[in-house]
């Protein structure tokens, strides 16, 4: 044993971390006192002159003497410390002519790859696609651009809610006619017994479709303020991007009339 020290570690509030480092012969050990979440690393010892074996191995033992204690080791991380000498770079370490040699190699393969490549699209013309790889900016997408992305399927999805409500609407006002009429048949002769095949609307039916067509209203006016700021959003880019106001053919207001048009496309629908 070089140096030792005893340290208490036991029932801190955090976890005890322990430094171990060796550069240049030089071994340094530092230990922190568990008190904080943050280590507070204090030198334990330095020893000078140690040469460690180079294939040997950093552990931890529970063992203290001759009785092991049960530990919990949360992380052992080991890495490695380079030193600041220059390190010959890559032409110094190949010869100038093998250098040359190699360029000359890699330039012959590139030009047989591009020539298979080129072959290949003359003969597969159907499965050959376009080089997106020659174009980086395909893979990336500007934030106004992305913007506008967005807003182009928050509207998509804003007709496909109303589409889909306008079906349910018709429906509702088929079952009420449907129900609606044999009250008339009733009334217009002479108050007799409707037939056991004729549907009837109860009074819990007619609160139920009022009161869906209560939500449908609500949900209707809230799409109506979310397609608004939507069109004035993109009426502003537009304008950003000096293309002049949206037209009505791609489902935007013009410059004067572009806080009007959804109250016009929500009574519609």
């Amino acid at each position: 044993i070089i140096l030792s020290r005893i340290k208490d570690f036991r029932n801190k509030p955090f976890p005890t971390r322990v430094k171990v480092e060796y550069s240049k012969n030089v071994l340094t050990v530092s230990i922190d006192d568990g008190m904080t979440a943050a280590p507070r690393y204090q030198l334990c010892m330095r020893a000078e002159n140690i040469f460690l074996p180079r294939n040997g191995y950093f552990g931890i033992s529970a063992a203290t003497g001759g009785l092991a204690d049960d530990h919990d080791v949360l992380d052992f991380s080991v890495y490695s410390l380079h030193s600041e000498a220059p390190r010959p770079s890559t032409s110094e370490q190949l010869p100038h002519d093998e250098k040359q040699k190699y360029d000359a190699e890699f330039e012959k393969q590139m030009h047989e790859y591009e020539s298979e490549r080129q072959k290949f699209k003359e003969a597969h013309p159907d499965k050959a696609k376009e080089d997106e790889m020659d174009d980086p900016l395909k893979y990336f997408e500007d934030s106004t651009a992305r913007e506008l992305r967005l807003i182009y399927e928050a509207q998509n999805g804003i007709h496909q809610v109303m589409k889909s409500m306008d079906e349910r609407l018709r429906e509702i006002q088929t079952t009420q006619r449907s129900g609606a009429q044999p009250v008339q048949n009733v009334q217009s002769g002479g108050g007799g017994s409707v037939g056991a095949g004729v549907p009837s609307f109860a009074a819990h039916e007619k609160n139920e479709v009022l009161q869906t067509l209560r939500d449908m209203s609500s949900s209707l006016k809230d799409m109506k303020s979310y397609v608004n700021e939507i069109f004035t959003k993109t009426y502003n880019l537009e304008q950003k991007w000096g293309q002049g106001p949206p037209n009505q053919n791609g489902g935007v207001g013009g410059g004067g009339g572009g806080a009007a048009l959804p109250d016009s496309a929500a009574h519609q629908k």
